[in-house]
């Protein structure tokens, strides 16, 4: 995708999304529909690489709009879960979908292309190299100038700010409100393994629970790929093991990609001003099943329902965001938490049970994970 070089006459924005990834760019598209000039500072030019476990829930295509259109990038829809302990394959078979394969590079692609083909403004190759911002004449509200570094230097300003760059993204950290470097995480790690043909085993997604790791290793199958990996709350190394144990026999682990799996985030404050966390960048990744997907579209879906309804009443975005986040993440936090121990706990006691779980938690039908109504 060809980057832009140079923004809007006049510098300035209603919004900047830092990050287009799909929390940043879903929450573009939910702003430029509410009215707001958008712009999307992303770091790397697209299609870019980005590495995850591949598989985008049927709770978080639920949050999408339809014309989106997921099935025109290469998919692989899910139907049967099973969970293998000790090479015993426990299957759920479902009659309802459960979610797709896919490869996030398309994915991201897809979600940029359509934030932009609604009005959004895509300034690709711009890394936020430093933050600023000044009060207004009242005091009362923030406009913040953003500044890039290479390749492309620029400088804009914006009256709100998403920050969307993920778990070890600069603005969190630029704006005093995260320190990810410390944060406590767990960390992913997978390969993608390329098929000459048709990959036979589609419409599953395997899965092989790793408890005593707090996590769980996975395979996943697209129409002519297999994404192979592990996750836990654990350090690279162990979970490096865990791969070897899980899939001997496959390609060497030394190429495993790794990302971090932020999830202690709903107990912390994500937004201050006019300047919101939203996905990876505010914590926000499942402590069961590692997925990040579903939790980033509801935060930018309530991210951008604080700006409109603060520019309504002309105060603090981060001031409503909050209020949101605590009732949306953090009052549920312990439950999910919980519920994720719970599983754990099936997976060493009865594995056989688990995998309908597992179904339900892709459906947001599980106790702890049924959502409040934030719309």
């Amino acid at each position: 995708m060809k980057h832009e070089k140079t923004d809007q006459a006049g510098n300035y924005y209603d919004l900047a999304v830092i990050g287009g990834g799909p929390a940043g760019t879903f929450a573009a598209a939910l702003a430029v529909k509410a009215g707001l000039s958008t712009v999307i500072m992303e770091k790397k030019a697209y299609p870019r690489s980005k590495i995850c476990g591949g598989f985008i829930s049927a709770r978080s295509i639920s949050l999408l709009p339809v014309d989106l259109n997921l099935i025109s990038i290469p998919s692989e829809a899910i139907y049967q879960v099973s969970v293998l302990k000790g090479r015993q394959p426990r299957t759920y078979n479902s009659k309802t979908r459960l979610g797709l394969v896919v490869e996030r590079t398309a994915l991201d692609h897809l979600m940029a292309g359509y934030a932009r083909a609604k009005g959004a403004v895509l300034l690709e190759e711009q890394s936020l190299e430093a933050i600023s911002w000044i009060k207004n004449k009242t005091g009362e509200n923030y406009t913040y100038i953003l500044e890039t570094g290479s390749p492309i230097r620029n400088k804009l300003t914006a009256r709100y700010v998403i920050a969307a760059d993920g778990a070890l993204g600069n603005t969190a950290r630029l704006a005093g409100l995260r320190n990810n470097k410390k944060d406590p995480r767990g960390w992913g790690l997978s390969k993608v393994i390329k098929a000459r043909s048709k990959v036979a085993e589609t419409g599953a997604a395997k899965f092989y629970p790793l408890p005593f790791l707090g996590g769980m290793g996975w395979s996943l199958s697209g129409p002519d790929w297999t994404n192979q990996g592990v996750g836990g709350f654990c350090s690279k190394s162990r979970l490096q093991k865990a791969y070897q144990s899980i899939f001997n026999g496959y390609p060497d682990p030394a190429g495993l990609l790794s990302w971090p799996l932020p999830f202690l985030g709903p107990l912390k404050k994500a937004a201050s001003n006019n300047l919101l966390l939203i996905g990876d960048a505010a914590g926000l990744v499942d402590p069961f099943s590692g997925e990040g997907l579903y939790n980033s579209f509801k935060s930018a879906i309530l991210a951008v329902r604080s700006i409109t309804e603060a520019g309504k009443e002309n105060k603090p975005a981060g001031e409503l965001y909050n209020e949101l986040f605590k009732i949306n993440f953090r009052r549920n936090f312990a439950a999910s938490l919980s519920g994720a121990i719970l599983l754990h706990a099936r997976a060493v006691l009865s594995p056989s049970s688990l995998p309908p779980l597992i179904a339900s938690l892709m459906e947001n039908r599980l106790w702890f994970n049924r959502d409040i109504d934030y719309l």
